[in-house]
């Protein structure tokens, strides 16, 4: 099995930082920032696991 490439380490990133950015948005109290954040870090994990499936089914030609 090939390694995966190292953007999805970039994406891990990207979780933690939408995520963190939430958590000091929670502790200031913008509920609405939270919600906001809590979905754009949903959407990243939704993606990496997305490509984490296609590279376990093997590459796809197009």
């Amino acid at each position: 099995m090939p390694l995966l490439p190292v953007r999805t380490s970039t994406r891990w990133v990207l979780v933690a930082v939408f995520v963190a950015i939430g958590v000091v948005a929670a502790l200031v109290g913008n509920g609405w920032t939270v919600l906001g954040m809590a979905l754009g870090a949903a959407g990243q994990v939704a993606s990496l696991v997305h490509e984490r499936r296609k590279a376990v089914q093997g590459p796809t030609t197009t």
